[in-house]
């Protein structure tokens, strides 16, 4: 039953996709679309309640996968190759061909010479010590869930608005069947990143990633999302390579590539751990950095908001940058106790400020939503990093309710574009008397992003509480507390300009929602609520176990997990996070500020107060000013750009953000 599971998560939704793309009249599309997201959904669900558990490389679905990986991987790295080359770009060439040149060391000299046969008296023992294929953890199901639920969703959305999307553009030829059959390859590209063991069938599902996502990016074709999506392609690629040298470097060294083993021998008979094994972890965590867009590396996501917005939306949300962090989080136990850990903790918490801030200097919502993507990705790394069992709750919680609510966001966001043709904030003030809907599922969404009782302020409050607990260095707290601040201020900022005053700019009829977007709307805030209801069974059931099974400490020392259920939420030694009182106050302020409402009618528009010059001329409001001329009254906020204008700081960021990325390599070399 589990290799039926995996096969539907991995393999099924990669050939749909090829259907998808053979299907030029779109008659299957929206069947295709609908019926993998089903599978995919009950598939990741009953493998969920199947964790732990692990399948042999040796039986089932993974030695009919071996060949066609290996072959395939070669002919991935070719296929960007001739990217580069049609492209005329000397980088993704060079990047291609010394991954191609590793993995050809790798496959055809270390691994087979490394494959001796036992002696018939060994076979049993033999045997026993054959590598998992997939590997089933509570970590593995919550990323398999978040791929496949939000993703799926997402790609529903993507139905109703990619029409609109190519009706706008005026396009004579579908690009549908493309796109979507590249949507799913990345699903099930990402499903099987989060469940192989083997560290070379990871590296080919990283690089499928790599290849889905410049497509995806590029898939307007204009000169611009040309140009984002071959930065994109580069920067990955960049990140590849590292992928392999660390590939090389643990056959060389430890013997294998299994994730499983790879943890039993660095920890050794006594649970000592070689420094220079720490070299492929620095090696794998800048990997990691590189997909999650870490500083300096962020360029390539903010690009990708040239995209149409369900790409913005699976890049950021649910799938690729998840990458990266997930890869973190998982080797989190083989880099535990060592400056390593040290330093990647500090990188995260400084990605995590510093995109706050710039996204704090920001007024186009899909900035902001990238900014803020790239800073809460920097968080779940600093929890890594930080590498105690309270810490690691925290980031697999983070991992867990962004992806429900900044996939809402995004998919809000195209939604009001679509309608009022800008994703300036500053367009969307009074968006409620436009888009009533639509503006209080964004609000809602934005909520759920800084306030109580939901999930992601209750795991930042676990990751503060973390970091106050287990670390040495303040500056590390106070880079977690301030980027904390700076989140609650863009956020509010948006929430109260969509609720404001009405703009004049803005067109005032009926809201229509297509019938694909519309509940796929819905369900994301549904479910972004009911998640954070349920935070402390999701905590029980996904993270407890998966945090129980990690190694923490070089020594294997007891880091018992910090957390507890209990008094309506989840109680620790600092206090009580109240999950369901908060909830039952929310719930009547709710009832009561409705009622109130109720009593009022309509409210009248009064002009604003101008020092007594307001006036209204032409149905619009402002005052009369020199030579007594009429001057209209505009309201705006401030952006802070003087402080945190992407052209004021980027360049430190991206300096501060090298310099310790040297200091992390360095500290191993030494």
């Amino acid at each position: 039953m589990l290799d039926i599971l995996i096969f539907f998560c991995i393999i099924f939704p990669v050939i749909a996709g090829g259907v998808a793309f053979l299907d030029k009249g779109n008659s299957l599309q929206k069947r295709l679309l609908r019926v993998s997201g089903i599978v995919l959904v009950i598939a990741s669900v009953l493998l969920a309640f199947y964790a732990p558990a692990t399948l042999s490389s040796s039986s089932g679905l993974a030695p009919a996968m071996k060949t066609p990986i290996i072959v395939l991987d070669f002919a991935l790295l070719a296929l960007i190759f001739y990217i580069g080359f049609r492209r005329r770009h000397n980088l993704i060439m060079m990047l291609a061909a010394a991954q191609f040149a590793g993995m050809l060391i790798l496959e055809w000299v270390m691994l087979p010479g490394a494959q001796v046969a036992p002696a018939a008296g060994e076979a049993a023992k033999a045997a026993a010590v054959v590598p998992p294929a997939f590997v089933l953890d509570s970590l593995a199901a919550t990323m398999v869930l978040i791929v496949s639920v939000i993703g799926s969703l997402i790609a529903w959305y993507a139905i109703g608005y990619m029409k609109e999307h190519e009706e706008h553009l005026q396009l004579g030829n579908s690009a549908q069947p493309r796109f979507f059959a590249v949507i799913l390859l990345f699903l099930g590209a990402m499903n099987g990143l989060a469940l192989a063991d083997d560290l070379t069938w990871v590296y080919f599902f990283w690089e499928v990633t790599t290849l889905c996502s410049f497509l995806l990016i590029g898939h307007d074709d204009t000169a611009e999302a040309n140009k984002n999506a071959e930065r994109a392609l580069w920067m990955n690629m960049a990140g590849g390579l590292a992928f392999v040298v660390a590939l090389l470097y643990l056959q060389q060294a430890v013997g294998t590539l299994s994730i499983t083993f790879i943890a039993e021998k660095m920890r050794g008979a006594e649970g000592l751990r070689p420094t220079l094994l720490l070299i492929p972890m620095v090696a794998l965590c800048f990997a990691g950095f590189t997909k999650s867009a870490q500083a300096p590396f962020q360029s390539w996501l903010t690009g990708a908001m040239v995209a149409p917005t369900p790409v913005s939306a699976l890049l950021h949300s649910s799938t690729m940058v998840k990458a990266g962090v997930y890869l973190v989080l998982r080797l989190a136990p083989l880099y535990a106790a060592s400056y390593v850990s040290t330093l990647v903790a500090i990188c995260g918490a400084f990605t995590f400020i510093a995109m706050a801030a710039l996204a704090a200097g920001q007024s186009n919502g899909k900035k902001i939503l990238a900014y803020s993507t790239i800073s809460n990705l920097g968080l779940i790394i600093a929890c890594a990093g930080i590498n105690t069992a309270a810490s690691l709750a925290a980031g697999m919680m983070l991992l867990i309710f962004h992806a429900v609510s900044k996939a809402l966001l995004f998919l809000c966001v195209g939604s009001i574009e679509q309608k009022i043709g800008s994703r300036d904030i500053e367009d969307m003030r009074g968006l409620f008397s436009v888009m009533p809907r639509t503006a209080l599922l964004t609000t809602f969404g934005i909520i759920t992003m800084m306030l109580p009782p939901f999930g992601m302020l209750l795991a930042k409050w676990m990751a503060l509480e973390s970091a106050v607990e287990a670390s040495a260095m303040p500056i590390l707290v106070a880079m977690l507390a301030l980027g904390s601040g700076l989140t609650v201020l863009f956020w509010a900022r948006w929430a109260g300009i969509m609720l404001g005053s009405a703009n004049a700019r803005l067109s005032v009829g009926s809201e229509t929602m297509d019938t694909f977007m519309g509940p796929v709307l819905r369900a994301l805030a549904w479910g972004a609520a009911i998640f954070s209801f349920f935070a402390p069974i999701i905590y029980i059931w996904l993270v407890e176990p998966a945090v129980h099974g990690m190694v923490f400490t070089a020594a294997g020392a007891e880091n018992p997990l910090a957390y507890v259920p209990g008094s309506g939420g989840l109680a620790n030694s600092y206090g009580v996070f109240a999950v369901y009182p908060i909830y039952l106050l929310l719930g009547l302020g709710f009832w009561y500020a409705w009622r109130e409402t109720k009593k009022h009618g309509e409210p009248g528009l009064t002009l604003p107060y101008l020092s007594g010059l307001q006036t209204s001329q032409d149905d619009k409001v402002g005052f009369i000013g020199p030579m007594k001329g009429f001057v209209e009254a505009k309201s705006g906020n401030y952006y802070l750009s003087t402080f945190f204008g992407e052209d004021r700081i980027s360049k430190t960021v991206n300096t501060v953000a090298i310099a310790l990325l040297v200091m992390l390599l360095g500290g191993v070399l030494q």
